[in-house]
Protein backbone atom coordinates (compact mmCIF):
# COMPACT_ATOMS: atom_id res chain seq x y z
CA UNK A 1 0.00 0.00 0.00
CA UNK A 2 2.74 2.48 0.98
CA UNK A 3 4.63 1.53 -2.17
CA UNK A 4 1.64 2.29 -4.41
CA UNK A 5 1.05 5.65 -2.64
CA UNK A 6 4.70 6.59 -3.21
CA UNK A 7 4.48 5.50 -6.84
CA UNK A 8 1.26 7.52 -7.32
CA UNK A 9 2.85 10.58 -5.63
CA UNK A 10 5.95 10.27 -7.81
CA UNK A 11 3.86 10.00 -10.98
CA UNK A 12 1.78 12.97 -9.89
CA UNK A 13 4.92 15.09 -9.29
CA UNK A 14 6.38 14.07 -12.66
CA UNK A 15 3.06 14.84 -14.36
CA UNK A 16 2.83 18.29 -12.76
CA UNK A 17 6.45 19.02 -13.65
CA UNK A 18 5.92 18.05 -17.32
CA UNK A 19 2.69 20.05 -17.44
CA UNK A 20 4.44 23.17 -16.12
CA UNK A 21 7.25 22.77 -18.69
CA UNK A 22 4.73 22.50 -21.54
CA UNK A 23 2.81 25.51 -20.23
CA UNK A 24 5.97 27.62 -19.92
CA UNK A 25 7.03 26.66 -23.46
CA UNK A 26 3.57 27.64 -24.78
CA UNK A 27 3.73 31.08 -23.14
CA UNK A 28 7.26 31.62 -24.45
CA UNK A 29 6.20 30.63 -27.99
CA UNK A 30 3.17 32.97 -27.91
CA UNK A 31 5.37 35.82 -26.66
CA UNK A 32 7.99 35.18 -29.34
CA UNK A 33 5.38 34.99 -32.14
CA UNK A 34 3.82 38.23 -30.88
CA UNK A 35 7.20 40.00 -31.16
CA UNK A 36 7.72 38.60 -34.64
CA UNK A 37 4.26 39.75 -35.74
CA UNK A 38 4.90 43.22 -34.34
CA UNK A 39 8.28 43.45 -36.09
CA UNK A 40 6.73 42.52 -39.45
CA UNK A 41 3.96 45.13 -39.38
CA UNK A 42 4.45 47.89 -41.96
CA UNK A 43 4.88 51.44 -40.69
CA UNK A 44 2.66 53.78 -42.69
CA UNK A 45 2.99 57.56 -42.80
CA UNK A 46 -0.14 58.98 -41.16
CA UNK A 47 -0.64 61.57 -43.92
CA UNK A 48 -0.41 58.80 -46.54
CA UNK A 49 -2.96 56.79 -44.54
CA UNK A 50 -5.41 59.70 -44.72
CA UNK A 51 -4.70 60.64 -48.36
CA UNK A 52 -4.94 57.04 -49.64
CA UNK A 53 -7.11 55.22 -47.09
CA UNK A 54 -8.26 52.67 -49.65
CA UNK A 55 -4.75 51.17 -49.60
CA UNK A 56 -4.91 50.47 -45.86
CA UNK A 57 -8.54 49.68 -44.95
CA UNK A 58 -8.63 46.42 -43.00
CA UNK A 59 -4.83 46.00 -42.95
CA UNK A 60 -2.80 45.87 -39.76
CA UNK A 61 -0.38 48.82 -39.81
CA UNK A 62 1.79 50.91 -37.49
CA UNK A 63 1.31 54.69 -37.48
CA UNK A 64 3.01 57.55 -35.72
CA UNK A 65 0.55 60.35 -35.05
CA UNK A 66 -0.62 62.92 -32.56
CA UNK A 67 -3.54 62.00 -30.35
CA UNK A 68 -5.97 64.59 -29.00
CA UNK A 69 -8.47 63.65 -26.32
CA UNK A 70 -10.98 65.53 -24.25
CA UNK A 71 -14.00 64.64 -22.15
CA UNK A 72 -16.22 63.41 -24.99
CA UNK A 73 -13.97 62.09 -27.73
CA UNK A 74 -10.49 61.66 -29.20
CA UNK A 75 -8.87 61.56 -32.62
CA UNK A 76 -5.55 61.07 -34.41
CA UNK A 77 -3.88 63.63 -36.65
CA UNK A 78 -0.48 64.73 -37.92
CA UNK A 79 0.72 68.34 -37.91
CA UNK A 80 2.02 67.91 -41.50
CA UNK A 81 -1.49 67.28 -42.86
CA UNK A 82 -3.87 68.64 -40.25
CA UNK A 83 -7.27 69.55 -41.63
CA UNK A 84 -10.79 68.21 -41.06
CA UNK A 85 -10.35 65.52 -43.76
CA UNK A 86 -7.09 64.26 -42.28
CA UNK A 87 -8.25 63.64 -38.72
CA UNK A 88 -9.34 60.10 -37.84
CA UNK A 89 -11.48 58.87 -34.99
CA UNK A 90 -9.79 56.19 -32.88
CA UNK A 91 -11.14 53.25 -30.88
CA UNK A 92 -9.96 49.94 -29.44
CA UNK A 93 -9.90 46.86 -31.69
CA UNK A 94 -11.31 44.21 -29.38
CA UNK A 95 -14.37 42.14 -28.63
CA UNK A 96 -15.70 41.13 -25.26
CA UNK A 97 -15.63 43.10 -22.05
CA UNK A 98 -12.61 41.35 -20.52
CA UNK A 99 -10.41 41.71 -23.63
CA UNK A 100 -11.45 45.33 -24.15
CA UNK A 101 -10.78 46.21 -20.52
CA UNK A 102 -7.28 44.65 -20.71
CA UNK A 103 -6.50 46.37 -24.04
CA UNK A 104 -7.84 49.68 -22.73
CA UNK A 105 -5.53 49.52 -19.73
CA UNK A 106 -2.53 48.85 -21.99
CA UNK A 107 -3.35 51.49 -24.60
CA UNK A 108 -4.82 54.31 -22.53
CA UNK A 109 -2.60 53.61 -19.53
CA UNK A 110 0.48 54.30 -21.66
CA UNK A 111 -1.02 57.29 -23.46
CA UNK A 112 -2.44 58.96 -20.35
CA UNK A 113 0.94 58.86 -18.61
CA UNK A 114 2.36 60.99 -21.42
CA UNK A 115 -0.47 63.36 -22.31
CA UNK A 116 -0.12 67.07 -21.66
CA UNK A 117 -2.89 69.70 -21.74
CA UNK A 118 -2.88 72.12 -24.66
CA UNK A 119 -2.24 75.78 -23.85
CA UNK A 120 -5.97 76.48 -23.33
CA UNK A 121 -6.44 73.41 -21.08
CA UNK A 122 -9.19 72.30 -23.45
CA UNK A 123 -7.75 68.96 -24.56
CA UNK A 124 -4.86 66.62 -23.86
CA UNK A 125 -2.31 65.71 -26.52
CA UNK A 126 0.55 63.28 -27.03
CA UNK A 127 2.68 61.82 -29.79
CA UNK A 128 1.86 58.12 -30.21
CA UNK A 129 2.99 55.04 -32.10
CA UNK A 130 0.07 52.68 -32.56
CA UNK A 131 -0.62 49.35 -34.23
CA UNK A 132 -4.11 48.90 -35.57
CA UNK A 133 -6.31 48.81 -38.61
CA UNK A 134 -8.26 51.39 -40.54
CA UNK A 135 -12.02 50.87 -40.84
CA UNK A 136 -14.35 52.68 -43.23
CA UNK A 137 -15.40 54.69 -45.05
CA UNK A 138 -18.72 54.97 -43.32
CA UNK A 139 -21.63 57.01 -44.62
CA UNK A 140 -22.96 57.22 -41.07
CA UNK A 141 -19.56 58.19 -39.64
CA UNK A 142 -17.53 57.38 -36.55
CA UNK A 143 -16.97 59.28 -33.34
CA UNK A 144 -18.92 61.89 -31.44
CA UNK A 145 -21.65 63.25 -33.73
CA UNK A 146 -20.39 60.88 -36.47
CA UNK A 147 -17.83 63.40 -37.74
CA UNK A 148 -15.17 60.98 -39.09
CA UNK A 149 -15.47 58.86 -42.26
CA UNK A 150 -12.79 56.49 -40.94
CA UNK A 151 -11.79 54.98 -37.62
CA UNK A 152 -8.38 53.67 -36.59
CA UNK A 153 -8.94 50.64 -34.36
CA UNK A 154 -6.01 50.26 -31.99
CA UNK A 155 -4.59 46.84 -31.14
CA UNK A 156 -1.45 48.04 -29.37
CA UNK A 157 0.15 51.26 -28.17
CA UNK A 158 3.89 50.90 -28.73
CA UNK A 159 5.00 54.34 -27.57
CA UNK A 160 3.75 57.68 -26.31
CA UNK A 161 5.59 60.94 -25.72
CA UNK A 162 4.34 64.20 -24.24
CA UNK A 163 3.40 66.95 -26.68
CA UNK A 164 4.46 70.36 -25.36
CA UNK A 165 1.49 72.60 -24.52
CA UNK A 166 2.86 75.34 -26.76
CA UNK A 167 2.63 73.29 -29.97
CA UNK A 168 -0.10 75.05 -31.97
CA UNK A 169 -2.93 73.39 -33.85
CA UNK A 170 -2.84 74.03 -37.63
CA UNK A 171 -5.72 76.49 -37.34
CA UNK A 172 -3.72 78.53 -34.80
CA UNK A 173 -0.79 78.74 -37.22
CA UNK A 174 -3.15 80.24 -39.80
CA UNK A 175 -4.56 82.74 -37.32
CA UNK A 176 -7.76 80.81 -36.47
CA UNK A 177 -9.00 79.24 -33.27
CA UNK A 178 -7.65 76.02 -31.76
CA UNK A 179 -10.62 73.79 -32.69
Amino acid sequence: MAKSVRRFTLLLIIGLFCSSLISAQSVQTRSRSSRIESANIATVDFCDLTVHPELYVGKLVRVKASLVSWWESSYLYNVNCEDSERKIQNALDCSGERKCRRLGKQVYGLIERHQRPDKNNYAFRSYVTLIGRLVGPSEVGFGHLNWSKFEFRIRKAEAALPMPSEVPYASEKEGGSSQ
